[in-house]
């Protein structure tokens, strides 16, 4: 899957990363249909 991660405070990159899964029983992975940034987020 495609993700944004941060390797520096100036160094952001769209990376591909696995998919995330299930180690334990009780985890879940949650569903994020949106996200956001505003002007005042960035520096």
């Amino acid at each position: 899957m495609r993700a944004l991660t941060c390797h520096d405070s100036t160094d952001v990159r769209v990376d591909t990363i696995p998919d995330p899964s299930l180690a334990f029983p009780g985890d879940v992975v949650p569903r994020v249909p949106a996200t956001a940034i505003r002007g005042a987020d960035i520096p």
